[in-house]
């Protein structure tokens, strides 16, 4: 009777533990390989000597974030290059005298690390050996999460190589594919969100400057009237949620944006993973013309670009890990750094700007029709009850068939969201205000 009573108590015991797993099942264990070197009232550091890898703990809600991919899996698919992209903290791209390009990451290439421990993290002099490419790269806890620092003056350039691109820290926060809940932030035009999922609709990566191409390495200027550019980034931030209201974290590059180049990877395009990143830009290459045929050389940029790298990492938690967190997270950063004021309590008539999606084309068996998204009445009544006069206005996709359907040559509005007299009056209205 005993025995059954000890079995019937450990059985209980398992069942109301349960929940318990369950609801703790994003906790993480620091894995073998990893050394605390900081920690604060906030958060933990830990770091891999052999990868420069480094993981933040959130004390708050004992959430572990990862610079990158301890362990890979077969059915992550990826080859050797890729593994070694995903494992490393830190890769380069490098061009010999040709232009020619080669990539070196730290786990598939020869090299000589030296890290020395610092107040609040570490700082790593990392030289490549076939390049004989030198860089420093500072890690360091700070009330909000974590700083990185890649010196200009740590930068050397010893051989017949030129350092052509850096790959920093790649795969923090990562994800595999839709098994954490989330989304990715990109500040493209207002803002947008790339869900976590199985499979994406996009068909290729977002790679964007954040402040446009640098005109001067550009061959030629294609005018395609069939074609948009891209929104200009217009920040210099980005952000990663780990399940709404649970984890998240906002990338500020306050120094080095730039030569930088934010590369968003959804996952189902390339790998099964789900990350985001800056890349940073010392060298390029372009066409020079040597006659009026239009025959020349591919050169490289005379001067290696220089620049510091300055990246702080804001973690949140809670009710502010989610898109609005996000951005006052760094709207604290910018008044904590006087970019920001504070608005006299007096001035209510804050100026905004805000931009109406009208309509985007749907295919629908062997023709397309129009999506009304937002028609002219609705940007009336969303205008109206706004508390602010000073509104500035754009408005996309008011020709036929939306904004993606072929540039019209003259003022003709999509039916479906109004007409012509109902939009020029809106406009007026605007103007007006």
């Amino acid at each position: 009777m005993d025995k059954f009573i000890n079995i019937l108590i450990i059985i209980t015991l398992l069942i109301m533990c349960q929940p318990v797993a369950q609801a703790a099942g994003w906790q993480r264990v620091v894995p073998d390989g990893y050394e605390r070197v900081a920690t604060n009232t906030g958060f933990e550091l830990y770091l891999n000597r052999e990868t420069l890898a480094f993981k933040v703990l959130d004390r708050r809600s004992g959430y572990l974030w990862s610079s990158n991919l301890d362990e890979v899996t077969p059915e992550d698919r990826l080859n050797r290059s890729w593994t070694a992209f995903a494992r490393s903290g830190i890769s380069i791209e490098y061009m010999d005298s040709r232009a020619n390009t080669r990539r070196a990451s730290i786990t598939n290439a020869a090299h000589e690390l030296d890290i020395t421990l610092i107040n609040n993290g570490f700082r790593g002099q990392l030289t490549f050996t076939e390049p004989a490419i030198t860089l420093t790269v500072q890690v360091t806890l700070t009330a909000d999460g974590v700083q990185i620092e890649v010196p200009a003056s740590g930068i050397v350039e010893g051989g017949s190589f030129r350092l052509a691109q850096l790959h920093l820290y790649p795969f923090f926060g990562a994800t595999r594919a839709a098994q954490t809940r989330g989304y990715m932030l990109i500040p493209d035009g207002s803002g947008s969100l790339i869900t976590f999922a199985e499979q994406t609709n996009a068909r290729t990566m977002f790679y964007g400057r954040y402040y446009g191409a640098d005109l001067g390495m550009r061959g030629s200027f294609p005018n395609n009237p069939n074609s948009r550019p891209p929104y200009l980034l217009s920040a210099p931030v980005f952000g990663m949620v780990h399940g709404e209201g649970q984890h998240a974290f906002l990338s500020i590059l306050e120094h080095g944006s730039a030569y930088a180049e934010l590369q968003a990877h959804p996952a189902g395009i390339i790998t099964q993973f789900n990350f985001l990143y800056n890349l940073f830009i010392y060298n390029e290459s372009y066409f020079q013309p040597t006659n009026r045929a239009g025959t020349g050389v591919t050169v490289i940029q005379p001067q290696t670009n220089t620049f510091d790298i300055v990246q702080h990492y804001h973690f949140l938690t809670g009710r502010e890990a989610d898109y609005v967190g996000l951005a006052r997270a760094y709207q604290r950063f910018l008044v904590d750094r006087g970019v920001l004021r504070a608005m006299p309590a007096t001035q209510r008539d804050l100026p905004l700007r805000i931009e109406f999606l009208a309509a985007e084309r749907e295919r629908v068996l062997f023709w397309q029709r129009a999506i009304p998204m937002t028609t002219i009445a609705h940007m009336e009544e969303i205008l109206a009850s706004l508390p602010t006069q000073r509104v500035e206005v754009t408005c996309y996709g008011w020709q036929p068939l939306g904004a993606t359907a072929p540039q019209p040559l003259n003022l003709r509005i999509e039916g479906a969201l109004g007409n012509r007299s109902d939009l020029i009056a809106l406009a007026q209205t605007i103007t007006n205000r």
